[in-house]
């Protein structure tokens, strides 16, 4: 058996969630209400339904979106399930996991076929996501309840490793385990797998042993691209660069921007990386204003071989890159207004207008009305929204 299925949680008292968002998952499912689950992966998503499942005595329908991908599908293997009852009278959780796999270009009515399903299911339908903000999923958000579930700190990912190797007699060093527990990045499954990879021939897990395994960290990876697009005049190796990351080009953009000026020391170099930089954000807007993907290989190209052709000759200086502030800044504003757009989506479809009109001339008000105390039932906030009005 593998150590992921052996030591998976069982219980609520085994979760490592917040108690606060294990009561709102309860109270949504015994509603029967619709719930979206977000976090990244292995944040216990999945095992927390489970869990709650068996507290409850409820049975699991699970389905993976990847599986049932298009309108057909939903109604013939969803729907049945959330419209009949469950064996021996029990309650019943609908689990569709991993909904990334229900939002590509093949889905052909899938997702538009499950937030019809949303409305008339007898069970509660609870959906697994890593990004509940992609907009090819709105229609799901906004008729479901959403709770955010962390990554996992690597204190407890340490915690939990280390009764493991206790329990399956594995000798260990524990800076090793430590080392094994933040290279998991807040994957809990990914740390539990390569723990039972590194350790299945002689149970025991030295630092030596680490070198066996990838680091998960986007970090190195983007500092590899860096290297080839700030060292290398090599096209067919700098072309690729950004693409062999699990960086996307937004991200890339900014840590480029952030540190050209301390690696291409010529003013000559500096002024033509940054005019490439400056046509491959030129080719961003026209893919964000007319929805021309086509433009993303003239994006790419600029980034990667515009830079690195940029420079008369190739630079052998050290390099000591670091992330750009925006990231940061960018990250906590997109966290902060998450709520704010969520009830202007509310509002946007009780009121028929756009979710940018009712950002700019309806949610004023509306914040005006439940701060003086007073509620509109109507748009059927929920109780965090509610709270988030009355700040």
């Amino acid at each position: 058996m593998s150590f992921t299925e052996k030591y998976k949680p069982r219980k609520l008292s085994e979760v490592f969630v917040s108690k606060e968002k294990i009561l709102m998952l309860k109270k949504l499912v015994l509603e029967r209400k619709p719930v979206i689950l977000n976090g990244p992966t292995g944040s216990g998503k999945t095992s927390l339904v489970y869990a709650l499942a068996d507290e409850l005595n409820y049975d699991v329908f699970e389905v993976n979106a990847s599986d049932s991908r298009n309108k057909n599908n939903i109604d013939s293997i969803v729907r049945p399930s959330s419209l009949e009852g469950s064996l021996f009278g029990k309650g019943r959780i609908i689990l569709i996991d991993d909904i990334e796999g229900l939002s590509g270009t093949k889905d052909r009515g899938g997702v538009q076929a499950l937030a019809n399903l949303l409305e008339v299911s007898k069970w509660p339908i609870v959906i697994t996501t890593t990004d509940a903000y992609n907009q090819k999923i709105s229609v799901l958000r906004k008729r479901s309840g959403l709770i955010e579930i962390e990554p996992f700190d690597s204190l407890i990912i340490f915690n939990i490793l280390k009764k493991i190797c206790d329990d399956e007699n594995i000798i260990y060093d524990e800076v090793a385990l430590k080392e094994l527990s933040r290279r998991a990045s807040g994957d809990i499954r990914a740390a539990i797998n390569d723990l039972q990879n590194l350790t299945s021939k002689n149970k025991e897990l030295s630092r030596d042993s680490l070198g066996n395994l990838d680091d998960r960290e986007k970090k190195e990876e983007i500092f590899m691209a860096l290297n080839l697009i700030f060292k290398s005049k090599e096209i067919e190796k700098v072309i690729n660069s950004i693409e062999k990351t699990d960086i996307d080009l937004d991200e890339a953009f900014l840590w480029i921007d952030e540190n050209l000026p301390s690696q291409y020391l010529k003013s000559r170099d500096l002024f033509g990386a940054y005019e490439n930089l400056s046509k491959a954000d030129v080719f961003n807007g026209r893919i964000i204003r007319w929805q021309y993907w086509r433009f993303l290989v003239y994006r790419n190209f600029f980034m990667t071989a515009g830079i690195a052709l940029s420079k008369e000759s190739k630079y052998i200086n050290f390099s000591n890159y670091k992330r750009s502030g925006k990231l940061l800044k960018l990250f906590w504003a997109k966290q902060k207004n998450l709520k704010k757009i969520s009830i202007c989506e509310k509002i946007s479809e009780k009121n028929h207008v756009s979710v940018k009109l009712a950002v700019k001339d309806v949610y004023p008000f509306v914040k005006l009305i439940y701060k003086s105390g007073r509620s509109i039932d109507e748009f059927e906030f929920d109780d965090e929204e509610i709270e988030y009005l009355r700040k």
